[in-house]
């Protein structure tokens, strides 16, 4: 009797077992379905997370958007100013059903930006353009200055300069002299060993028939697109170096002017490449005159300064800029870092460790010498000597050079008339040149 009765309260004790484990698995089924599912607390508690940072962000964005329209006094953005505003959250990316979101730079959120500006997004144009934050960025002009340095089909140009009438564009890198494009240049000495350097034989003195240097620059036989140039950028120098010096004294002046001569060189063409309306933007251009576009063999002293002014020159509470100065005797130019740099020598300025230096590669295209060139000439004589013409070195330097010195390249510049301008293109990043 014993035995059964224990066996029986055995077997209750087990059933109560199986059914208590069986409850908990099911309470504990609930329990996390209640903490993951779709609705569940966790997911609930993330998306509140996000919606926080999503509201705070926004607000930040609305009020950096506030102050730029404040501080320039403009109710409407350009699309390209608003991506740049919100280049600190993240990138401005094309979502679902062709619409613009603000995707963070943590790839947490994708916030459409409808969200943070419901305003007038204006085409972005150069010519109306106050700023100077697109100088180094891509513009499609469509001359191939043929592989470049690192093996790539082309190289780019960017944009360089804006004087307020006319865009200045360069060649992003230094140049290879056999593209085809290089013209003959007397005096010049061909080394294969050293593809990108230019440099000039000084027995010579780069007289060739028809050119004699410096006043050639400014006389009336020379092309219409130098004396535009040269008149703009070398009038300081121009009474200095005329008289009562003469050319046959003045070789860096020769150097000077084959760099500036705009019938040698050949970065002048268009076709209906570089335009996004390309046939009947380039008849009205073809009508227009289209050789007015002037191409040089590197950027001038002035024009290299005012660039870098314009771009990294420096503010009041902005120790890591420099504003750069020039000066000229009847030698050339120096630069410096005051108002009255020295006379007597041109290499004055140091720009290693400088924000533009650092962080921009439009002055700087590189940080180390490449085939034996380690910096590109300025258009402009140096005042350190009759034979120094003035250049830009890799590792921070501008300051003079010898020409005949070997490890000089040149950065094409192409000036673009006034009567042609350039819109952003948001979806390439590329500025397209445009009839006005």
């Amino acid at each position: 009797m014993y035995k059964h009765k224990i066996n029986k309260e055995l077997g209750i004790t087990l059933i109560s077992l199986v059914v208590t484990i069986i409850v908990l698995l099911l309470l504990a089924g609930i329990s996390v379905q209640m903490l993951t599912g779709n609705n569940g607390i966790l997911i609930r508690a993330g998306q509140s997370k996000n919606e926080t940072e999503e509201a705070e962000l926004i607000e930040k964005a609305k009020l950096d958007i506030m102050n730029y329209q404040i501080s320039k006094s403009k109710v409407d953005l350009t699309e390209k100013k608003l991506d740049k505003i919100l280049a600190q959250y993240g990138e401005v990316i094309t979502g679902e059903g062709n619409t613009k979101v603000l995707k963070t730079s943590d790839g947490n959120l994708q916030i459409p930006i409808s969200k943070i500006y419901n305003g007038n997004l204006k085409t972005s144009t150069i010519s109306e353009s106050d700023e100077v934050d697109y100088y180094g960025e891509v513009i499609d002009y469509d001359v191939d200055l043929g592989i470049d340095i690192d093996g790539n089909s082309q190289y780019d140009w960017k944009i360089f300069y804006n004087d307020g009438t006319n865009i200045y564009i360069i060649a992003e890198d230094y140049v290879k002299l056999d593209n085809g494009l290089m013209p003959e240049i007397p005096g010049r000495i061909i080394d294969n060993n050293k593809p990108y350097s230019l440099y000039w034989n000084l027995s010579e003195r780069m007289v060739p028939s028809g050119k004699t240097g410096s006043i050639d620059i400014f006389g009336d036989d020379a092309p219409n697109g130098t004396k535009y140039i040269a008149n703009k950028y070398l009038l300081d120098w121009k009474e200095k170096v005329t008289s009562p010096q003469t050319e046959s004294n003045e070789p860096n002046a020769k150097m000077a002017a084959v760099l500036m001569d705009t019938d040698l060189w050949s970065y002048n063409e268009i076709t209906e490449k570089g335009f996004t309306n390309s046939n009947l933007i380039i008849e009205q251009l073809k009508s227009d005159n289209l050789n007015e576009l002037n191409a040089i063999g590197s950027p001038t002293m002035e024009m290299w300064v005012k660039s870098w002014n314009q771009k990294h020159g420096k503010k009041s509470d902005d120790e890591n800029k420099v504003q750069l100065y020039y000066d000229s005797n009847y030698s050339g130019y120096f630069i410096g870092e005051t108002e009255m740099p020295s006379s007597n020598r041109s290499v004055d300025v140091n720009l290693t460790g400088k924000t533009g230096y650092e962080e921009d590669e439009l002055y700087f295209p590189r940080k180390s010498q490449v085939e034996g060139c380690a910096a590109y000439w300025l258009a402009s004589p140096s005042a350190d000597a009759k034979t120094c013409v003035a250049g830009v070195y890799f590792n921070g330097f501008v300051g003079d050079n010898g020409f005949e010195r070997t490890w000089l390249g040149i950065r094409p510049i192409v000036r673009i008339p006034s009567d042609i301008t350039a819109i952003w293109n948001n979806s390439t990043k590329i500025w397209n040149m445009i009839k006005k």
